[in-house]
């Protein structure tokens, strides 16, 4: 059994979600004012490879209801966002490892942050 979600909250009005390529810091500060006000961000990492000690995050993509962005993180330091990602309630796919490569970037990232899973898969 699937339940159908439709969002209509935060889409333009073709229906289609407004995103933004970020690559200088003036449109990565802006981004953080939007994800403050924000209470729930959806994240997701894309990566060079899968060991966060020797590889790097490329891209952060991140949504809310006000809107999508992705961050160049070959033309952008990504760092300022996480103080702000550090105090909102994250939803993500395969957090664990994304987080492995949020974390080893910032290793305050987690102090005072809670981490609860959510399986939102069920079998009948």
């Amino acid at each position: 059994m699937f339940t159908e979600v439709t969002v209509t909250e935060g889409l333009a009005d073709d229906g289609e979600a407004a995103s933004q390529l970020l690559t200088t810091e003036d449109k990565l500060e802006s981004v953080a004012e939007e994800l403050r006000a924000a209470q729930v961000v959806g994240v997701d990492l894309e990566t060079t490879g899968i060991d966060p000690r020797t590889d790097k995050a490329r891209l952060i993509s991140l949504s809310t209801t006000a809107g999508s962005w992705l961050i160049d993180c070959s033309e952008v330091d990504s760092h300022p966002l996480f103080s702000v990602l550090s105090r909102k309630t994250l939803v993500m796919h395969n957090a664990q490892f994304d987080l492995g490569f949020m974390s080893h970037v910032s290793s305050w990232f987690f102090r005072g942050c809670r981490v609860r899973t959510i399986c939102c898969l069920r079998r009948n």
